[in-house]
């Protein structure tokens, strides 16, 4: 597709796309405010998203409506960050998306929309340029969709969870006594996690283990064990209380062992792990930082996800520099299984029936409802727009596939060193006093207090379970 620019008969540039005209040609800023004229726009909204808008006169006409919103402009042709044109929107780089900016749009919408609600956001069409680019058009507008729809469970899952979260991390700072911090390494890695077909590149695993660094989640564990693959780190990342389920199931097993927990301190994490070597993972909050620095607590920090599986990815792409396989990250079920077996809740349900409702109907039912929630179809689109992001030195194993190792050299395993920093036991309270402190800086407390929301209360008026 050929893009050029010319002039309306009021003088204004215009795109002109395979002989089609972007914008009138005679008066463009007219024709974008009879176009937002004609829209039903709530109050309320503070961010708009335009597809194909071309030049800037439908941002234009939205900033003279809504005059502290922001505008941010999608295209799928690269056409609009060069030269002229660039020059023409009048948006500004850091508000334009084309292909070739050097960031993935998952990426772009993410960072650009920090912070501001779902539903105080709307996408709209420029039709004549949705009409004039295509299967291009329909692509850029499905795949932003989807975005939106990611990032509205992030919300979702985020204003859910914030008060357990904020609990969780005054609780599981009482348990960094053994907090170690890491060397990078440069060796093969794999990351599991627990859906059906881990059970099918398990004995893979075995026979390779070797020079291999092995990082599970919590709830991979017992399938790992059953198969004779000790992990060299368990990642915790989940903040339900459903997930002290798995990682007993690991103390059990490594209760007299050195093994490393990598855990998020916004996780449900039991008191069987206290004095145990922990990664403390941060999720980049404000007052997580503020929190861990003056404590000071060594920590990793990556942001929250909403999915056990990319927290663990992120993690492993971080504890080293060589090739990452993963095995059991599958987004999908194989008839009544949802996750490798053994798996920590099948006792739960074996528990609970009886024979007016058996183990099996339960299964059934339980496998249902997951299939049919919106759940993995989310986590499978998260993985498939990130993919890049990863770069090719990420791989996925499963029965057919070969663990190819590195020859030659012998290759570096992460390193966890102690900390040495003694932590308190009562470590929970001295954040909240360093958290109390921090709202009495300007400059902080508006931020703290969005983070926050409910939990301010916790400051003052509930004490930290240890």
């Amino acid at each position: 597709m050929t893009e050029r620019l010319l002039f309306a008969k009021n003088g204004s540039p215009i795109v002109l796309c395979g002989g089609t005209a972007l914008h009138s040609r005679y008066d463009p800023q007219a024709e974008a405010e009879r176009y937002v004229s004609a829209l039903s726009l709530d109050k309320s909204l503070t961010a708009f998203i335009l597809v194909e808008n071309a030049l800037a006169y439908l941002a234009d006409a939205l900033k003279k409506k809504f005059p502290r919103s922001r505008v941010i402009s999608l295209h799928s042709s690269a056409f609009y960050s060069q030269g002229g044109a660039e020059k023409a929107s009048r948006l500004g780089p850091a508000a334009v998306w084309t292909p070739g900016k050097g960031i993935a749009l998952d990426d772009f919408l993410e960072e650009i929309l920090d912070g501001t609600a779902f539903e105080q956001i709307k996408l709209i069409e420029w039709r004549p340029g949705v009409n004039a680019y295509g299967e291009k058009s329909v692509r850029l507008l499905s795949g932003t969709l989807e975005i939106l729809q990611r990032l509205h469970a992030n919300e979702v899952t985020k204003k859910a969870f914030s008060l357990r979260w904020f609990r969780n991390f005054l609780r599981s700072l009482n348990l960094l006594g053994g907090a170690v911090s890491v060397q990078k390494g440069n060796c093969p890695a794999v990351m599991c996690a627990s859906g059906p077909s881990l059970e099918e590149a398990l004995p893979l695993i075995l026979q390779k283990r070797k020079g291999l660094f092995v990082a599970a989640v919590s709830s991979s564990v017992p399938a790992l064990l059953k198969h004779g693959v000790a992990p060299d780190l368990v990642a915790a990342t989940d903040g339900g209380a459903w997930a002290l389920r798995h990682l007993y199931e690991s103390c059990r097993a490594f209760y007299d062992k050195n093994i490393v927990y990598a855990a998020a301190l916004s996780a449900a994490l039991p008191s069987q792990l206290d004095g145990k070597m922990i990664l403390p993972i941060c999720d980049g909050s404000l007052y997580q930082q503020l929190v861990l620095r003056a404590l000071p607590v060594p920590s990793l920090t990556f942001p929250q996800r909403g999915m056990v599986g990319a927290a663990a990815l992120d993690l492993v792409m971080a504890l080293t520099s060589g090739p990452v396989y993963t095995a059991g990250l599958d987004f999908e079920h194989r008839d009544l299984y949802t996750h490798a077996r053994p798996y920590a809740f099948e006792p739960l349900i074996d528990e609970n029936a009886n024979r007016f409702f058996p183990f099996y109907t339960r299964v059934f039912e339980r496998e249902a409802a997951i299939r049919t929630g919106n759940a993995n179809r989310v986590y499978k689109s998260w993985f498939k727009s990130h993919r890049a992001r990863y770069g090719e030195r990420l791989f996925t194993l499963s029965g057919g596939k070969d663990l190819t190792l590195p020859k030659g050299r012998m290759e570096q395993t992460p390193v966890f060193t102690r900390s040495g920093t003694s932590m308190a036991k009562n470590a929970g309270e001295s954040a909240k006093v360093i958290l109390k402190n921090a709202l009495k800086d300007s400059r902080l407390k508006r931020q703290l207090e969005d983070e926050l929301g409910e939990a301010l209360a916790i400051l003052e008026n509930e004490p930290v379970n240890e």
